[in-house]
């Protein structure tokens, strides 16, 4: 993250924890979204099998490998991404991806593959 961006993060965080919506309710909101959506998308974070089930990963196992899958594996074409936290191994329908290595890149990558998260 560049300096000039961080330092903007800082102030509107500066700005919401010391309760600045106390004297103007909702001024805060636009920036206080933007904010949360950069930093949700550029977490740098390691992705956890906890973390995966909030966001709506669910358990399964194919008889060998526990794995957690989202999106819908009843379509003809499988719109799931799958992982198998046991081998470091990502699957996107039935197609071997590169593994996401953070958060940010993991909802980076749901986004463009169109994969809803909670």
């Amino acid at each position: 993250m560049n300096t000039e961006l961080k330092k903007a993060i800082d102030e509107i965080q500066w700005w919401q924890d010391n309760a600045f919506e106390d004297n103007a309710p909702g001024c805060l909101d636009p920036a206080i979204k933007l904010k949360d959506a950069y930093l949700a998308e550029y977490d740098d974070t390691p992705i956890d099998e906890t973390w995966l089930k909030t966001i709506g990963f669910v358990e399964g196992t194919d008889g060998t490998l526990d794995h957690l899958t989202i999106g819908d594996p009843s379509e003809v074409l499988p719109h799931t991404l799958t992982t198998y936290p046991e081998i470091n191994s990502w699957v996107y329908g039935c197609c071997s991806i590169i593994a996401p290595s953070n958060r940010g890149q993991l909802r980076r990558l749901c986004k463009s593959l169109g994969i809803q998260l909670k």
